[in-house]
């Protein structure tokens, strides 16, 4: 088995609760509770997106850091979280958000990451940004630094000891 498939199975305990135990990264995790969760993100009132795996939120951590804080859906497959815990812990690249923590309790599987204050990319690159006398398209040079330096980010994935593999509908598949 490789390296990651072994910090999966250390990542779940027998019994098949979520547990975090050993994950190798480039800095320490938080461990989060789910009332913590409830705390940092004020009851979920601000929702910054939804998607297949559930919904994200804003929120602030203790120091009062802004937090992108992701909360899967119910059902959604304990593997599947712990891969993408341990992968996005893996990921130092200037271009990644970096993963602060995670909620593993049961029916409350959480990331915590950081935030990034300038929207989404997809608004950012199929919306036009308003300039006071009108809507502009976003500028060609622009564009074209966010195509290199997702492709350095996608690159720097793509040479970890366990590469990750992009599948349809922007899911990652780790193996």
């Amino acid at each position: 088995m490789n390296n990651q498939g072994s910090n999966v199975k250390k990542f779940l305990h027998a019994n098949g609760h979520v547990v975090l135990e050993r994950v190798d990264n480039n800095y320490n995790l938080r461990s989060f509770t789910q009332k913590e969760i409830e705390d940092i993100t004020g009851g979920y009132r601000i929702v910054l997106g939804e998607g297949g795996f559930g919904k994200v939120y804003k929120g602030k951590l203790d120091n009062h850091r802004p937090v992108a804080v992701k909360i899967y859906k119910n059902g959604t497959k304990k593997e599947e979280f712990a891969k993408e815990v341990i992968v996005h812990s893996q990921i130092n690249h200037k271009n990644v958000v970096r993963l602060f923590g995670c909620c593993t309790e049961v029916n409350a599987l959480t990331i915590v990451m950081e935030f990034v204050c300038n929207g989404n990319l997809y608004n950012i690159l199929h919306c036009c940004s308003s300039n006071g006398n009108g809507s502009i398209p976003f500028p060609l040079d622009k564009r074209l630094d966010i195509a290199i330096e997702s492709a350095e980010a996608l690159s720097c994935m793509h040479s970890m000891y366990s590469p990750i593999l992009h599948g349809v509908n922007n899911l990652l598949t780790y193996y």
